[in-house]
């Protein structure tokens, strides 16, 4: 299946779940259950999209940084390392509203 046939669009993945988990505070069960459900939403997405190169690219790139996210919970540079999943994600927001956009 492919994105084409619009079988596999994500909700925006910065998302308010993400937002709430990006600070110090957050509790763990909520940083896992966040980290889990956006694990599961890119590989969701990386079996649409294996044929869409910067697309698939850019999920992996994700998926990546966001398996590291929970080794940092409660350390000094888990809120950095969590802003810069969110940019990671936010270029995968973008690259999935044009992809959107261009096959409409």
């Amino acid at each position: 299946m492919s994105p084409q046939q619009g079988e596999y669009m994500p909700q925006r993945f910065v998302d308010e779940d993400w937002t709430r988990i990006g600070n110090k505070d957050a509790s763990y069960n909520a940083i896992l259950d966040c980290v889990a459900n956006k694990l599961l939403s890119l590989k969701m997405l990386q079996e649409v999209a294996c044929h869409q190169g910067n697309l698939a690219f850019q999920a992996k790139k994700c998926e990546w940084a966001i398996r590291l996210l929970p080794s940092l919970i409660g350390r000094d540079d888990y809120v950095n390392f969590h802003r810069y999943v969110e940019i990671e994600l936010e270029r995968l927001d973008e690259l999935l509203a044009d992809y959107g956009a261009k096959t409409g």
